[in-house]
């Protein structure tokens, strides 16, 4: 997944779903250079301390999951116009426009740590009868490993 979102088409025409087409826009969109986003530093915490949770709430410090034990990471609690800064860049046109509509969005999120790439499966909710998020909950591939590691944001 790109963190960089193309603009979404201006006209109410459908895209174009020939292969050609298809190939040029994927050719664009994994071509381009990941911008590092402020969240990394939460991922890059989680993997190095060998967690496999990781639940982000509004209103309280980022959460770590060590050998079954939640344990803050050593930060101010996150408010919500920050947990939004730190949360909607992770996510494409697309999913932005999911996560509108229906109130939450599951996406692929990928991060670099010490020259190994790590991929988080991200479920982002808001809170019901609000606008402010809810929480999310990803499953991260240890790609050292091959093995599956529950992460929860929320």
């Amino acid at each position: 997944m790109s963190h960089k979102s193309s603009a979404p088409p201006t006209s109410s025409a459908p895209l174009d779903s020939s292969r050609e087409a298809v190939m040029a826009r994927l050719k664009s969109t994994l071509l381009q250079e990941k911008k590092e986003l402020e969240v990394d530093k939460i991922f890059r915490a989680l993997v190095k301390l060998e967690g496999s949770d990781l639940h982000l709430k509004t209103g309280q410090p980022p959460m770590v999951r060590v050998r079954g034990e939640l344990k803050p990471l050593n930060r101010p609690p996150i408010e919500n116009e920050e947990m939004v800064d730190l949360l909607m860049p992770m996510m494409d046109d697309r999913n932005l426009l999911i996560f509108e509509q229906e109130g939450g969005a599951d996406f692929s999120y990928q991060c670099e740590v010490d020259g190994v790439r790590w991929r988080f499966r991200i479920n982002m909710l808001k809170a019901l009868g609000s606008s402010r998020f809810g929480g999310a909950a990803n499953q991260q591939l240890d790609s050292r490993l091959q093995r599956p590691v529950s992460t929860r944001i929320g």
